[in-house]
């Protein structure tokens, strides 16, 4: 098991405060890289995907290498969907799934530029999003992922 030091964190002497200590806060790691915390996993395929909040950037990692993102969100047919990736540390890809595990629309954009997917929805249903990295692509920092639902015109 590694440790990891992180930011300096203010800790409390016996004595008066002008003798506070700076002490390193420690992160326990598995074998491996040491991942930030990702409050979506586990989604790592289809089945365990987890629940992304509609209209906001919600930040996670795809870390280790080998890592995948699954996220799910309701649709209504006739809803444009709209997804984004953005703030890519490594070359991250994204693709658009059906409710029925049918991958419908892609985005494979080169190196760490934004991922985007448009898609008009003619089914209702939860579709999916998966993200992963090109090649086993990984990093320890965090991207940022979008969707946004709207009705034509």
């Amino acid at each position: 098991m590694l440790l990891a030091a992180g930011p300096l964190s203010p800790a409390a002497a016996d004595g008066p405060v002008l003798q506070r200590a700076y002490l390193p806060l420690v992160y326990m790691c598995g074998e491996g890289p040491c991942c930030p915390r990702d409050r979506f996993e586990p989604n790592d395929d289809f089945a365990t995907a987890s629940t992304v909040p509609v209209g906001a950037d919600q930040a996670a990692a795809i870390c280790p290498s080998g890592d995948e993102d699954w996220y799910k969100f309701d649709v209504t047919a006739g809803e444009e969907i709209s997804v984004s990736l953005s703030s890519l540390p490594a070359n991250y890809d994204l693709e658009l799934y059906r409710p029925s595990n049918v991958m419908e629309a892609e985005s494979r954009s080169p190196g760490t530029s934004d991922e985007n997917i448009v898609y008009q929805s003619t089914r209702d249903g939860e579709f999916r999003v998966r993200v992963y990295g090109y090649a086993g692509s990984s990093s320890d920092e965090e991207y940022l992922i979008r969707v946004d639902l709207s009705l034509p015109g």
